[in-house]
């Protein structure tokens, strides 16, 4: 399971990479291009790379906390958003981010997080969203905006017929495609089940 995980993951990576360009597009903040990147953000890739592998746990620790704040500045600065990140738990971006490193090492870890935030654009929550509990033993919280891509996609894959679903509704579908997917989740929205449902075909 964790190594089906991990392909996804892959997948959804390399191919925004390929569809969006990604590959260090910088929005220029003065006329020669240039910017003050503030903190840890501005490590290289490769040196995140070297203390993710050296069990630095602490320092990871550092690079996610960064990168929470640079998602809730772009939340605020980003237009017609309310979170770019639509379900992604923070060590889920954190294997995005990796994956970017890996095949740009040269690049600052700052860009790495651009990148993957720029490929969540097109499906970033616009609106103020409440935080739905959604139901069963893990009592997983996702904003009702993402729910309804969810369901969504499942109508379009032939999970779901009713027009207006409930939750249970949803979570029998998502139980159907968990089965057709070969992954274990008893209908609960878990990260592994959204990425192969909402991010896999990126």
């Amino acid at each position: 399971m964790i190594n089906n995980f991990m392909g996804l993951i892959i997948k959804f990576f390399v191919l925004s990479i390929f569809y969006l360009g990604l590959i260090f597009n910088v929005n220029a903040a003065n006329e020669d291009g240039s910017f003050a990147i503030k903190g840890i953000g501005s490590s290289t890739c490769s040196r995140y790379l070297d203390l993710m592998q050296a069990g630095e746990s602490e320092a990871v620790f550092q690079f996610g906390g960064w990168m929470n704040g640079y998602i809730s500045a772009s939340n605020e600065f980003h237009q017609d958003t309310f979170d770019l990140v639509s379900f992604e738990e923070p060590d889920t971006l954190l294997v995005y981010v990796t994956k970017y490193c890996r095949a740009y090492p040269s690049h600052r870890f700052l860009f790495a997080v651009k990148a993957i935030l720029k490929s969540f654009s097109d499906n970033r929550v616009k609106q103020n969203s409440k935080m739905i509990t959604f139901p069963g033993q893990s009592k997983l919280k996702l904003y009702e905006e993402t729910i309804d891509w969810i369901a969504g996609e499942l109508k379009s894959k032939g999970f779901i017929e009713d027009p207006l679903p409930s939750l249970e509704d949803i979570k029998k579908a998502l139980v159907k495609f968990q089965i057709e997917q070969g992954i274990d989740g008893k209908g609960e929205p878990t990260q592994q089940t959204l990425i192969a449902l909402l991010r896999r075909h990126k």
